[in-house]
């Protein structure tokens, strides 16, 4: 039942991000480019246009001053509210449907929805090549931490389109025209959705800053079980798990508390036939989704190698969380990153494996080692220099989190964003493996800020019905054995 308490809600004047690299990031107002880039199945576009943009603010601009907003109780199961548009004028419904939802007396509301949803589609034709079947709209106002679930997208409208004009079909696709538009988000803050990618485990933050307003479109074929057969898809739902991220600290620095602001997230979705997507996918800039090659070693466990000079290596057990820290010495914090030292020998069974993991026994004294322990918010960088490393060394990286169960290890980032391309890298990082990484990669990388949604299992999200349980804090706990490069060879060293 909705509740009867509304909101008004201001939107400040847009101002657009300006990016620091000389081309804008894909999606982003400025960019002439279309990118285009895979996760699963899902095969996602970025796009924009002066029109788009123009759009895109005059959409912002309507939801401040022709709509109300009201606080409803979330359609998923989880323990939060979440703010609702109401296009109308009069926030009195005329009465309640059988499903307990408002009808409100003023229509003239209704008309922003679908009069933008009109425009997005002539702009994507125009920009993109295609034909758009079946539009429907859905508009959310992600505030602070509402969005903590993953889901897939339903998509009512195009399956009962599919349902009545199932004999003959052409193959078509699911097509989602999803724009995110700053609405009063905090400085040095971003937002975006989150995607888990089932090729490599890793996720993905599509983020965008504050002052900022980005376009991407996903897209995801029909499931044809055999010719001149109707098409299916899994359930009542499709696209790869994702969910939308409530703006979230982006540096440890600048930590604004829990109020962080709020944004508004458009999906304007149809179906386009296949073909025209295969089209646009020969027009696009491809961009890489740097992941691993996987190969095993002769123990038979596997080693996975990044492209970005980031390499991990499973273990037999875990025998990490067994490390002690009563005799470390802390260092100065850098970055919102308590560090600490300790000697190799206090640890020595446990330094002594990892070393003999890369054939190096023998090197006990010419390591250094460090544990990081970081229980804020934001991404936080620990230069190699900050430690008092000198010269080029290889980083053995293990980490000892804790995490509640049904959630993910993703201790470990690298904000792409830097080199062009429009999201930020989680790493998949369980305790059960090491990670290896040189002196200048490792600088390059960033501990992950400690926001909820950032370690949920997507699948387990989907499929569970109870709703979720208070997260209890946690911190990421990482021991870094640091080995000098000049006692290394290319045949000790894994993925050189």
């Amino acid at each position: 039942m909705i509740s009867k308490y509304f909101i008004s809600l201001l939107l400040p004047p847009f101002a657009l991000f300006a990016s620091v690299s000389s081309e804008p990031l894909p999606g982003r107002e400025g960019s002439k480019k279309i990118y285009s880039a895979h996760f699963g199945e899902t095969c996602m576009f970025f796009y924009m246009s002066p029109e788009k943009a123009n759009l895109a603010k005059q959409f912002a601009n309507d939801v401040n001053e022709r709509m109300l907003h009201c606080i409803t109780k979330a359609e998923l199961d989880c323990p939060v509210n979440e703010i609702t548009p109401v296009a109308t004028t009069d926030p009195n419904p005329l009465f309640y449907d059988s499903l307990g939802k408002p009808v409100y007396v003023d229509q003239q509301g209704s008309e922003i929805f679908i009069d933008h949803a009109k425009e997005v589609k002539r702009l994507a034709e125009e920009s993109l090549g295609i034909n758009i079947s079946a539009l429907s709209q859905e508009m959310s106002l992600i505030i602070n931490y509402d969005a903590n679930k993953f889901h897939q997208d339903q998509c009512p409208v195009q399956y009962e389109y599919l349902k009545l004009h199932s004999q003959p079909i052409p193959q078509y696709t699911i097509f989602q025209d999803l724009t995110l538009i700053n609405w009063e988000m905090a400085d040095q803050t971003i937002s975006g959705t989150i995607l888990e990618d089932s090729e490599s485990e890793d996720s993905f933050i599509l983020c965008f800053s504050n002052n900022e307003l980005c376009c991407n479109v996903y897209t995801e074929p029909a499931i044809y079980l055999g010719p001149n057969q109707a098409p299916e898809y899994p359930g009542a739902a499709t696209l790869s798990p994702h969910s939308p991220i409530p703006p979230v600290d982006y540096s440890a620095q600048m930590t604004a508390g829990s109020g962080k602001g709020k944004r508004i997230s458009v999906a304007v979705r149809g179906l386009v036939k296949t073909s025209q997507i295969d089209a646009l996918k020969s027009r696009s800039t491809a961009l890489c989704v740097d992941r691993p090659t996987v190969v095993k070693n002769s123990a038979g466990r596997k080693e996975y190698s990044y492209q970005s000079n980031v390499f991990f290596r499973e273990v037999s057990q875990d025998p990490f969380s067994c490390i002690k820290m009563d005799r470390a010495v802390r260092l100065s914090d850098i970055d919102g990153v308590e560090v600490f030292t300790s000697k190799p020998k206090h640890n020595i069974n446990v330094v002594e494996s990892v070393l003999r993991e890369f054939g190096l026994s023998g090197f006990l004294n010419s390591v250094k080692v460090f544990h990081l322990i970081k229980r804020g918010e934001g991404f936080s960088y620990v230069p190699v220099q900050s430690l008092g490393l000198n010269g080029e060394y290889t980083l053995l990286i293990l980490n000892a989190s804790y995490l509640p169960e049904n959630y993910r290890q993703y201790p470990i980032a690298n904000d792409l964003t830097k080199q062009g391309i429009p999201w930020i890298q989680l790493y998949h990082f369980p305790c059960d493996r090491i990670m290896k990484v040189d002196s200048h990669a490792f600088d390059l990388l960033s501990l992950t800020p400690i926001d909820e949604i950032l370690f949920r299992d997507g699948i387990f999200d989907i499929h569970q019905s109870s709703p979720n349980t208070v997260f209890k804090k946690f911190f990421t706990f990482l021991h870094v054995i640091a080995v000098p490069n000049n006692i290394l060879s290319k045949q000790e060293a894994f993925g050189g």
